[in-house]
C-alpha cells in the first residue's frame, strides 16, 4: 500500500520571492554610484526598499494562514467532556431521538480532549491507515463514494462554523494570473492545531476528503450509500474514517451492507427491517441521535482488537490505570442533500465505572441483570461478560 498522503505543510517554493527581494534591493543600491547626486542616490535606495517590500508581500501572501481560534472555539477547547448514560433512557427499537433534544442540538462535540483526539487520529492515519480508513471501489459505488465524501467534508466545515466558530477557517487564494490562470484555491486551516489542507476549485486535494474531515473532529465518520444491487434496498458502507472502533477495523466492513456489518450483533435480525426503512425515509434536516454502550478493559479509544495484552495494540494507552470503563458511542445520522448519502458520526466517550454517579448505579445494575435483551443496546453476551464485575465495582 502506498504511504498515506499528508496535508500540505512543506516549505513553499514562493519563499524564493524573499531572496529575490534582497537581491533586488542590493542591486538597486549598487547602481547608486558616487557620481550620482544625493537626490538620485535616495531614489535608488527607495526603489530597492519598495521592490523588497513588494516581493516580501508576495511571499507572505503565498503562505498558508496561521490563525488563532476566536473566543467560542477557545472556550469549547476548555470545556469538560460530557457524560452520557444511555442505560437510563432507553428508547424504542433503534433508540433514536431528534438531535435538537440532545446535548443542546450539538452534533460535533468539541471539548478539552479535542487536541489529544485529533492528534491521535493523525497518528493512526499515518501509521495504521489500512485499519482506520477505506473507500469502496466496487461496481456501482466507484465515484459515488468520493462525491459523497466531498459533501461530507463540506458539511463538517459548515457545521463547525455554526457550532464552534473560529475552529476552522477556509481561505481562498488566487493562483496564477490572466485568462489561463488556475483560479482560486481553497485552504482549510485548523486554528487550534495549525494544520492545513489545500483544496483546488474542483474539490481535489492531496488527501481524501473524509480523512480531512475526520482529522478536524473528535467523531469517527462513515458515509453510507444505497446498495447498487437489489434496487438499493439496503445501505452499504461506502467510505469510512474510523479511528476509535471497538474491536473491529474498516477493512472488514467497507463495501458491505448493514446486515453484514452488524452480523456480530445478536439482536440485529429483529430490527433489520426497521433500520432499512429508517435509512430509506430519512430526510435532509431530520437529524437523529442514538446511543450504544458497552464496557472495556482499557482506557484506549483505539481498540481494533480485544487487547488484553497491551503489546497487541499499535499505540500506548491514554495513561489511565487498567480497569473497567464504560464506553459510550453517541451516533449521529444525517442525510446529505446533494448526494443523498447518509453521514454516520460516532463520538466515543470513556468513563471509569467507579466514576458513574451514585443515583445511576442501581438502574445500570438492573440493566446488567436483565437478560431479556429488550431494554437497551447492550448485548446479552456483554452482560454475561461484564455484569457481575461491573456490579462488584459499583458495590451492588
Amino acid at each position: 500500500m502506498a504511504p498515506a498522503p499528508t496535508p500540505v505543510s512543506t516549505p513553499n517554493p514562493n519563499h524564493l520571492w524573499f531572496g529575490l527581494g534582497v537581491v533586488a534591493a542590493a542591486g538597486a543600491r549598487l547602481l547608486a554610484t558616487p557620481s550620482d547626486g544625493a537626490a538620485l542616490q535616495t531614489v535608488w535606495c527607495w526603489l530597492g526598499a519598495v521592490i523588497t517590500l513588494a516581493l516580501l508581500a508576495r511571499w507572505k501572501g503565498s503562505e498558508a494562514p496561521r490563525q488563532t481560534p476566536i473566543l467560542p472555539a477557545r472556550l469549547a477547547l476548555r470545556r469538560v467532556p460530557r457524560s452520557h448514560y444511555p442505560f437510563v433512557d432507553a428508547r424504542g427499537v433503534m433508540g433514536l431521538r431528534p438531535l435538537a433534544q440532545d446535548s443542546g442540538g450539538v452534533l460535533l462535540d468539541v471539548d478539552s480532549h479535542y487536541l489529544a483526539h485529533v492528534e491521535l487520529k493523525r497518528t493512526l492515519f499515518r501509521c495504521a491507515r489500512e485499519r482506520v480508513f477505506a473507500e469502496a471501489d466496487g461496481a456501482g459505488l466507484r465515484g459515488h463514494a468520493r462525491l459523497a465524501s466531498h459533501e461530507a467534508l463540506e458539511f463538517v466545515v459548515q457545521r463547525l462554523a455554526h457550532e464552534c466558530p473560529g475552529l476552522l477557517q477556509v481561505v481562498e487564494q488566487r493562483e496564477g494570473s490572466g485568462e489561463g490562470s488556475a483560479g482560486h484555491a481553497k485552504t482549510l486551516v485548523n486554528a487550534s492545531t495549525g494544520h492545513f489542507w489545500r483544496v483546488d476549485t474542483h474539490g481535489q486535494s492531496a488527501e481524501h476528503p473524509l480523512v480531512i474531515a475526520a482529522q478536524n473532529v473528535q467523531e469517527d465518520l462513515v458515509v453510507l450509500l444505497p446498495s447498487p444491487e437489489e434496487g438499493g434496498g439496503e445501505y452499504v458502507v461506502a467510505a469510512a474514517a474510523v479511528c476509535f472502533a471497538d474491536q473491529w477495523d474498516v477493512a472488514a466492513k467497507i463495501g458491505k451492507p448493514l446486515t453484514h456489518v452488524h452480523a456480530p450483533v445478536e439482536a440485529y435480525p429483529r430490527v433489520a427491517a426497521a433500520v432499512n426503512a429508517f435509512f430509506r425515509n430519512l430526510q435532509p434536516g431530520d437529524e437523529k441521535i442514538r446511543y450504544n454502550f458497552t464496557f472495556c478493559e482499557r482506557s484506549a479509544l483505539h481498540q481494533p482488537h480485544d487487547c488484553g495484552d497491551a503489546s497487541d495494540c499499535p499505540l500506548p494507552d491514554t495513561g489511565l490505570p487498567s480497569q473497567l470503563h464504560l464506553r459510550v458511542e453517541r451516533q449521529g445520522l444525517i442525510r446529505l442533500p446533494q448526494t443523498h448519502a447518509v453521514l454516520f458520526t460516532i463520538r466515543t466517550y470513556l468513563e471509569r465505572v467507579q466514576d458513574i454517579p451514585e443515583p445511576l448505579r442501581a438502574p445500570l445494575a438492573a440493566e446488567l441483570r436483565d437478560t431479556s435483551g429488550q431494554r437497551t443496546t447492550l448485548s446479552r453476551a456483554n452482560k454475561l461478560k461484564y455484569g457481575e464485575r461491573v456490579c462488584a465495582a459499583l458495590g451492588l
